[in-house]
């Protein structure tokens, strides 16, 4: 069979001699004819003829091209002895993307149209790592958060999605740890740390270096907080907090409730009830109060009694103890003051407490040394003898008062003392005066009796 003929067998090929040295062959693959079958055709080897085979485009023909390990099928195509193209994609080997067709991407050389696999859908992508499609203008822009964050548009606007541990400042994937009690962490305008922590967990300050979420819980009943890096619990109506915890604590409408160191609940009730039964209830004592002494009203055994304070005792009122009746009561040297409920203790004259930081009841009353302050007795003649709980002003040797023998006065600080050489002046003078008053005391009486 000769070049000129319309056509031939080629190993079992059905071909056209469309033009010189231009062969196109159906139905057997090009690759599944044997090297001697291709050299021993009367077409001759084809590389030595540079023979081409048209694609269906050029010829408007159906043309099967063949895959193989070289030419692989592109866009997900499967190979099976041609290329099974999946929806979207078209060519020999699957390389066109029917999306991408009429400049969908623009016609900026940074730009290609890809296919996804996935959504069997086109797509467009710079070229540049760094850059980013924008749709709207069909141009690359600049677009990275650095090796930590992957970089989105959104509405023509640079998003960073940051990697775990890590939150977008100022366009770059920056590192934003708050533990592992954390739902998030980002970065406030200012570059300051914002943490959003779980249930039960809360923000803790670390000094001034870092903030961590940690587990801060009170129970269902209050709300925990860090002041710095100490646990707070707000608690509701009725609970207060006890070691970390917000426990129930109600004693009703007429008191309040806390807790002692054991946890157990303590109601202090207002004037005139009294805890029953964790609750304070109305308890009075009117007949024990008619004086103003307010006895107490408790509960015992879901009875009520009356208790009379301290210093006082129970007949039909609450009747005031007098203590002083009890001689012992004070100390030596001392007076005993009884008062509503209790008594004191006070120093007698001439006596001051031993020690003024203590009870006189406990420390008793010292004598007071008149003598030791200037000036106790006025007249120069004089000299001061100090005696428990008094003093007197006695003359000086050889001189004597008016007073009496010894030199005593009745009013001490103001005796009056003579020399002895007028001891006897004195005395008459004395005597004189007392016979004086004495006659016209007794002429006054006369007289009186003879009126009558």
């Amino acid at each position: 069979m000769s070049r000129g003929n319309i056509s031939h067998f080629v190993a079992g090929a059905f071909c056209f001699i469309i033009v010189a040295n231009i062969s196109v062959c159906y139905g057997a693959l090009v690759d599944n004819l044997e090297k001697e079958t291709l050299e021993s055709s009367s077409l001759g080897a084809l590389n030595d003829k540079k023979e081409k085979v048209l694609n269906s485009k050029q010829l408007g023909l159906h043309v099967d091209v063949t895959c193989n390990a070289i030419n692989k099928c592109k866009n997900g195509g499967v190979c099976n002895k041609v290329c099974q193209c999946p929806k979207g994609t078209s060519g020999d080997f699957c390389e066109g993307v029917d999306w991408c067709e009429n400049d969908r991407c623009g016609i900026t050389n940074e730009v290609e149209c890809l296919y996804n696999e996935t959504s069997t859908q086109g797509y467009c992508k710079c070229k540049e790592p760094k850059n980013l499609y924008d749709d709207n203008t069909k141009t690359c822009q600049e677009c990275d958060c650095g090796n930590d964050g992957e970089c989105i548009l959104v509405g023509n606007i640079k998003t960073c999605i940051c990697k775990e541990g890590f939150a977008q400042y100022n366009f770059k994937c920056k590192p934003c740890d708050c533990g592992f009690g954390s739902l998030s962490c980002f970065f406030k305008r200012g570059g300051s740390k914002v943490c959003i922590c779980k249930e039960k967990y809360a923000l803790r300050t670390y000094g001034k270096i870092d903030s961590q979420c940690q587990l801060c819980d009170c129970g269902q009943y209050g709300k925990c907080h860090y002041d710095e890096s100490e646990k707070v619990c707000e608690c509701e109506e009725n609970y207060i907090e006890y070691e970390g915890e917000c426990r129930e604590c109600f004693c009703g409408d007429k008191g309040s409730c806390n807790l002692d160191s054991q946890g157990e609940k303590i109601c202090h009730c207002d004037y005139g009830s009294s805890p029953y039964r964790g609750i304070c209830v109305p308890c009075h004592c009117d007949p024990w109060n008619v004086r103003g002494i307010g006895a107490k009203c408790i509960f015992v055994n879901d009875t009520r009694q009356c208790i009379c304070p301290k210093g006082f005792w129970n007949k039909t009122t609450c009747e005031d103890i007098n203590e002083c009746l009890n001689k012992s009561a004070c100390p030596p040297n001392t007076n005993c003051v009884n008062v509503p409920g209790t008594f004191q203790c006070e120093c007698k004259t001439g006596y001051q407490i031993s020690n003024p930081y203590e009870d006189v009841k406990h420390v008793g009353c010292k004598d007071i040394d008149e003598c030791s302050i200037n000036g106790t007795c006025i007249d120069p003649l004089t000299e001061c003898v100090n005696a428990p709980g008094s003093y007197d002003c006695v003359c000086k040797k050889g001189y004597y008062s008016t007073a009496g023998n010894q030199g005593k006065s009745y009013i001490p600080m103001y005796n009056i003392c003579y020399p002895a050489t007028d001891q006897w002046l004195a005395a008459t003078i004395a005597l004189g005066t007392i016979m004086f008053f004495g006659i016209c005391t007794s002429c006054c009486y006369i007289i009186n009796k003879d009126k009558e």
